[in-house]
């Protein structure tokens, strides 16, 4: 028997998203970012449990962010703050690809 998980208010969102960056930029992608203070601002937010960037060793124009949130509401509230679209503003100057892993995890 197989369970269906929905977006439930007790359902915790777990992402994983890969940027590929123009080739050499990646290092100045994080740099603009942090100096945006998008990830400070991020584990600011009531619910979130995880913000935080990966750099993988074999891919130089990638960067992994994985994103820890306590529902999907609270994730939805996150996608309207300010900084949030900054950093999309800041992607269309850096980011190529971007690639998204979404997972649910009951709490």
């Amino acid at each position: 028997m197989s369970q269906s998980i929905s977006a439930q208010s007790d359902t915790t969102v777990i992402l994983n998203v890969t940027y590929t960056i123009r080739p050499g930029k990646r290092e100045e992608f994080y740099k603009t970012v942090t100096q945006a203070g998008i990830p400070k601002k991020s584990r600011e937010e009531d619910g979130n449990l995880k913000y935080d960037y990966y750099f993988p060793a074999d891919k130089k124009d990638q960067i992994l962010l994985i994103e820890v949130w306590k529902d999907q509401t609270v994730l939805n509230i996150h996608k309207e703050t300010e900084h949030f679209k900054q950093l999309q503003v800041i992607k269309d100057s850096y980011v190529t690809e971007v690639e998204f892993e979404q997972f649910m995890a009951l709490s």
